[in-house]
């Protein structure tokens, strides 16, 4: 075995590019969601991961190892330098490549830095496959830190210059490989370091590389539009790991636009502090919900620009809280504080960076109003396709808000257009069936109004919801605020009752009947399946799309797999070991993902923010990964078989629980303090990072004694079949909820230990390698 203290500064440099791989792809997820719409960014991080896998793959094809079995660790330290060079190319390529619409494009100038990433893991792990559990801690270690240092990272330096300089970390690690060796190439490392550094921070300095966003063609992302027209320039830029937000300044300068990701906008509007000057927007559709009734205490979930605070004011209102989860928009306002009447500095107006339903969860006021003005960003997080959308449109969320209602009052739902207005009806025509209400007593206690438009079909419907039937004189104020600003009613208790709701509203369909007789997908999203904006019936094109091409991927991985271990393990009898290390590896890939993304979207609702949730759970499931691996090192080589079964069997057990109970607990920790909640995460996730992180490890020290020619195949499959991991949770979670990723991902892991049991504790029939086979 080889000495620990030698191990050192390959340790480091596993560490080093583990690092680089985190930061890396959630600067380019962020980067790329920018410039293209989320669910193409997803479909280009995720193929781009394939290069790990692809990667580890080409590693098994004879040149290449015996290249390495050659030159031995300098081949390694090549393989990082690479990376680290490809790095800052990759993302010049990419703010230069003039079409959005060519995804292809994207998809290969991304791909490459991950290959040589790939081939750099696989080449670690078939040289030192006694060492694996060791490696293997140093890997997760790097991962897990980079969750959370691209936090801050991303908020100092922004997308660009991050991902620019994030190729310094493997280029500092071919730098200590070199140098152990005394190899002379180390000078190339260092003079590639200087360079990357010298051009990352020359960046910062004046943002010289950017996006050109006036030159591409992101259709439908009105901020592109604005400024190819040569009429509105940016004025203002931040980034952050939420978004990057940029503030648009048109012709006459009476607005600014502020645009999150470039695709969801809102209105900072003029102003000079006095109300006198902003009564035009009475007119205004979104202040339908403000003109009747009483407005005197307003939560407004998702502030923006003010526009909706401005609506308060004019509304009379004297207790107005502003919840805004996008920390750049409220510095935006005090940046701007002057053309906006520092609006966000009135003594009327209290202003929480979070996210509004966690906020209501912890709040114990009570509201005549709660208003959630077009709650929608384009932006993408960086958490995979998953968390895409949030929890502020689920049924448990409408029966949040109706909770923290004073007498008489109401929340107030401005949508887009009439899918998501269908969608929210549903959602709250569930809720008031969960209270025991009749379909008759649910009309009572709602009302719906939209701006008529010609050839847009229903324009900024507005969906109003109460915990009481509307009183007469609600209903003739309600009605003088629908023919004031020049709106149509659609439903008004007892007035108004057409037939786009009068089927469901009236009892005449049952809410099932109702929904499968709509052409789009208007059934009620929940907790469980939060995916509010899916309209599409079955899975979305882009999500298909992925999982074809991810499925493929995985297909001719295995196939290639079984071809290459049947060839080079004739030593074994009978052809166990190819079967298991295509079963555990690809089951490992699976089920670590579900799992993972599982934890994250459930854990959501207690951290208030899709981006904390990912950070934490994955430093949390990553570090305590690689304590688990590390502790597996213990073990002799007669009790590798037996570990790996114990740990996959209880990762199975400890998901199915997870999967019947972990709803229950998060919703006790919603409401709990910060440092509860702290402890209850790390409760959660600690343990199952502890068994996740020992199969795959020990399963390459195991391999290792069998047929170490195997482990970069081991690498490849285990990397590509993550994809599908991922793919496959979000395919599950809109079909049958996170509950069901849970219970397969359990599956995955039980599968693993099954593989194990009939390859190696059954029948003991299979024998190490010779010495000395690489």
């Amino acid at each position: 075995m080889t000495a620990q203290k030698d191990l050192g500064p390959l340790k480091a440099a596993v560490f080093l590019t583990s690092l680089a791989g985190v930061l890396l792809q959630v600067s380019l997820t962020r980067l790329y969601a920018v410039i293209l719409w989320y669910h193409f960014v997803f479909l280009v991080i995720s193929v781009s991961i394939l290069g790990l896998g692809v990667g580890a793959s080409l590693f098994s094809l004879s040149p290449l190892r015996q290249r390495l079995e050659k030159n031995g660790s300098t081949e390694l330290a090549r393989y990082a330098l690479l990376f680290g060079i490809a790095v800052p190319i990759s993302v010049i390529l990419t703010l230069i490549y003039p079409f959005t619409d060519t995804i292809i494009g994207y998809i290969a100038i991304i791909f490459i830095p991950f290959v040589f990433a790939g081939l750099f893991s696989a080449g670690v792990f078939h040289s030192f496959s006694e060492n694996s559990q060791h490696l293997y801690f140093a890997d997760l270690v790097g991962a897990g830190l980079g969750s959370i240092l691209i936090i801050p990272v991303l908020s100092r330096v922004g997308a660009i210059n991050a991902a620019m300089l994030i190729g310094a970390l493997p280029l500092m690690a071919s730098f200590l490989i070199y140098h152990q060796k005394q190899d002379q190439r180390r000078r190339l490392s260092l003079v590639c370091l200087g360079l990357i550094l010298l051009v990352g921070l020359f960046n910062i300095s004046g943002d010289f590389i950017d996006i050109q966003l006036g030159l591409r063609y992101a259709a439908g992302k009105t901020m592109f539009d604005q400024l190819r027209s040569g009429d509105y320039k940016i004025v203002s830029t931040k980034w952050s790991s939420f978004a990057r937000t940029d503030v648009v300044q048109g012709p006459d300068d009476q607005d600014k636009l502020i645009y999150t990701d470039g695709g969801a906008g809102s209105v900072m509007i003029k102003f000079d502090g006095q109300t006198s000057q902003i009564q035009y927007l009475k007119q205004d559709p979104s202040y339908f919900p403000f003109s009747w009734g009483n407005s005197e205490k307003v939560l407004i979930l998702g502030a923006g620009g003010g526009k909706d605070v401005l609506l308060a004011l004019l509304a009379g209102s004297t207790d107005i809280t502003a919840v805004e989860i996008n920390s750049s928009i409220v510095k935006v306002m005090e940046e701007f504080k002057d053309f906006n009447g520092n609006l966000y500095g009135r003594e009327e107006v209290t202003v929480v960076e979070g996210d509004g339903r966690n906020f209501v969860e912890q709040d114990n006021n009570f509201y005549d109003l709660i208003y959630l003005p077009l709650v929608y960003t384009q932006s993408a997080e960086g958490v995979g396709f998953a968390l895409a959308e949030n929890y502020i449109f689920t049924v448990e969320a409408f029966n949040s808000y109706l909770d923290r209602l004073a007498p008489r009052g109401r929340v107030a739902f401005l949508l887009h257009d009439t899918l998501d207005f269908t969608k929210a009806m549903t959602m709250a025509y569930k809720v008031f069936e969960q209270r025991g209400l009749s379909p008759s007593e649910a009309a009572e206690r709602m009302a719906i109004a939209y701006r008529p438009f010609q050839g847009y079909g229903l324009m900024y419907p507005t969906l109003v919801m109460a915990n009481e039937p509307f009183n007469t004189q609600e209903l003739t104020s309600l009605e003088s605020g629908i023919a004031n600003i020049g709106m149509l009613g659609i439903h008004v208790p007892g007035r108004i009752y057409p037939d786009l709701v009068k089927p469901l509203l009236s009892g005449e369909q049952s809410l099932k009947q109702f929904v499968n007789e709509i052409a789009f997908d208007a059934a009620p999203a929940t907790d469980n399946s939060p995916f509010f904006y899916k309209t599409e019936r079955g899975l979305p094109t882009s999500l298909r799309t992925l999982l074809v091409v991810v499925t493929a991927a995985v297909i001719a991985t295995i196939t290639y797999a079984s071809l290459r271990v049947r060839k080079s393990s004739k030593h074994l009898k009978g052809s166990r070991l190819k079967w298991w290390m295509i079963i555990s590896c690809s089951g490992l890939g699976v089920g670590f993902m579900l799992l993972e993304v599982a934890l994250i979207q459930k854990l959501i609702l207690v951290f208030g923010n899709p981006t904390f949730a990912l950070a934490g759970v994955l430093f949390l499931l990553l570090i305590s990964g690689g304590l688990g691996s590390l502790y597996s090192s213990r073990f002799e080589d007669e009790s590798l078989a037996k570990v790996i079964g114990g740990a996959a069997s209880l990762t199975a057990v400890l998901g199915m629980i997870y999967s019947i109970g972990l709803s229950s607990f998060v919703r006790a920790l919603i409401g709990a303090t910060l440092i509860q909640q702290m402890a209850g995460t790390a409760l959660l996730v600690a343990p199952l990072g502890f068994l996740m992180g020992i199969p795959f490890s020990t399963s390459l020290r195991l391999l290792g004694l069998y047929d170490p020619n195997s482990i970069a195949l081991a690498w490849g499959i285990n990397g590509i079949t993550s994809v599908l991991g991922s793919t496959m949770a979000v395919a599950s979670a809109m079909s049958a909820g996170f509950s069901a990723v849970f219970a397969i991902g359990s599956i995955s892991y039980a599968v693993v230990a099954l593989s194990v049991y009939f390859s190696f504790i059954q029948g003991k029939s299979m024998k190490k390698a010779p010495t000395g086979i690489r």
